[in-house]
């Protein structure tokens, strides 16, 4: 059971398209996606952590490795892009 939602996880991709006709809205509809975005991943994180996978914490791993690399933020960044500290 764990493997199909890890691999669901795993390859999984998110796109946010946002409407600039509202230049106002843009932000604001930004931070909406991006936080139930955020809540659904650590759900899944969750619910992989309870049933033994090492899938959550490889994928963080993956991310810092071979998007950031040697970057000087990589550890200002989780997972889903979103900067945890300014």
């Amino acid at each position: 059971m764990h493997l199909h939602v890890a691999m669901q996880v795993a390859t999984a991709v998110v796109v946010v398209v946002l409407d600039l006709s509202d230049p106002g809205s843009v932000v604001p509809t930004a931070l909406t996606w991006l936080a139930l975005i955020q809540k659904k991943l650590a759900s899944s994180y969750r619910r992989l952590e309870q049933l033994g996978a090492q899938v959550p914490e490889q994928l963080k791993q993956r991310a810092r490795s071979k998007v950031w690399g040697q970057h000087e933020d990589r550890d200002l960044v989780n997972h889903t892009g979103e900067l945890q500290h300014l």
